[in-house]
C-alpha cells in the first residue's frame, strides 16, 4: 500500500478530494467529469464542508501536514484513555492507521470524537450527544447504528442531543450553502 501511495496520481487520495472541495463554491459540480480515471469526486454530505473550509486557506502540503498531525494528535489524546501507552502509539502502525495517514482520511478526527463522546456519555450525556450529532453530520454512515445503541442503553438525553445537533448542522448548512447543494449531493 505504501509503494502504491508513493506512485499514486495526484488526485487519488482522500485529502486531495477534501482540499479541492474546501476551496470550491460547488464541490459537487466536478462529478460530471468522472470520466477521468484519476479523479475522485467529493461524495460527503455538505455538512462536512465546514470541517474542511480552513484547508483552502493554506498551501496544499502545509494543509496536508497539519491535517495529519492534528488527526494523529487528537487520536492519541483520546486513545490513551482507552488503551494506554504504548498500545495507543503501536496502533498507529496498523494497516488501517497507515491507510488513514497515506490517504489523508477524516478517520482520526471521527475516531477521536467518538471515543471522547463515549467516554463522557454517563457524566455529560448532552455534550456526548452533540459530539455524536457532529460526527453524524460529517460522515453519517459511521454512526448508523448509534440511535439503536442509545435507545438500548436508555441514553435518552444523548439521543435527543444527537438528533438536535444533527438537525442544527443540517440547517446551518442550508443557511450557509443554500438548499440546492443538498439536491446536488443527493444526485451524486
Amino acid at each position: 500500500r505504501i509503494a502504491w501511495a508513493l506512485n499514486m496520481p495526484s488526485l487519488v487520495n482522500d485529502f486531495q478530494v477534501f482540499y479541492r472541495a474546501a476551496g470550491q463554491t460547488d464541490p459537487y459540480e466536478l462529478v460530471k467529469h468522472i470520466d477521468n480515471l484519476h479523479y475522485r469526486p467529493f461524495l460527503s454530505p455538505p455538512t462536512l464542508l465546514p470541517w474542511l473550509g480552513w484547508l483552502s486557506l493554506l498551501p496544499f502540503n502545509l494543509a496536508w501536514a497539519l491535517w495529519t498531525v492534528l488527526g494523529v494528535t487528537f487520536y492519541l489524546m483520546t486513545a490513551k484513555s482507552f488503551v494506554g501507552f504504548p498500545r495507543d502509539v503501536v496502533s498507529l502502525f496498523s494497516f488501517g492507521a497507515i491507510e488513514v495517514v497515506i490517504s489523508g482520511q477524516v478517520t482520526f478526527f471521527l475516531a477521536s470524537a467518538l471515543m471522547w463522546a463515549f467516554s463522557i456519555i454517563k457524566l455529560k450525556p448532552i455534550l456526548s450527544g452533540i459530539i455524536f450529532g457532529l460526527v453524524a453530520s460529517a460522515k453519517p454512515q459511521v454512526v448508523l447504528a448509534l440511535p439503536i445503541a442509545l435507545v438500548a442503553s436508555k441514553e435518552w438525553r444523548a439521543l435527543a442531543a444527537t438528533c438536535l445537533a444533527g438537525l442544527l448542522a443540517g440547517a446551518s448548512s442550508v443557511f450557509y450553502h443554500g438548499l440546492a447543494i443538498w439536491f446536488e449531493w443527493l444526485a451524486v
